[in-house]
């Protein structure tokens, strides 16, 4: 499956991107799924105790949609996060896609991050949330995380038991 899917000359994620062409997903249909995914995040982090910081980690975060409709929540209830440093951490094997989705986030204004080998590019959001993205989960940081692997799970193998 690895091969298949990262292959960077005919895996399917590297040579094509997928999100938009063979597939929707549901926040390509409708922000209202990301953005209940938002108010979620911010009702778990408060109920765990308003943590000093947190980390949304979004394993084959696709076109960068759900990200965004996620952004878009912490930017309208800043208030609430004011006193927490939030970051975003993407898991991202295609270049293409990368791509994609630091146009959605950023606007485009992404830098390679040669300092930190883990982390390959590195931006700020439109609201001003930093953004790292990582080619394998066991390069992100350390840190109260939340994961996020909306469809992700689709793409790998499995094992049917009868």
């Amino acid at each position: 499956m690895r091969e298949a899917l990262t292959n960077p000359g005919q895996g399917y994620y590297t040579r094509r991107g997928g999100v938009g062409e063979d597939f929707i997903t549901s926040p390509e249909i409708s922000q209202i799924f990301g953005e209940l995914i938002g108010i979620w995040y911010i009702s778990e982090w408060m109920a765990m105790g308003k943590q000093n910081a947190f980390q949304l980690v979004e394993l084959g975060p696709g076109t960068g949609t759900l990200t965004d409709d996620i952004l878009r929540v912490f930017n309208q209830l800043a208030s609430l996060l004011s006193k927490c440093d939030v970051s975003i951490h993407l898991v991202e094997v295609s270049p293409k896609l990368s791509a994609i989705q630091a146009e959605m986030l950023t606007g485009g204004k992404v830098q390679s991050n040669p300092e930190n080998r883990s982390a390959y590019m590195k931006g700020i959001s439109k609201t001003g949330i930093p953004i790292y993205w990582y080619r394998d989960i066991q390069d992100v940081p350390q840190g109260y995380s939340f994961y996020l692997a909306h469809e992700f799970l689709d793409a790998l193998p499995i094992h049917k038991f009868q």
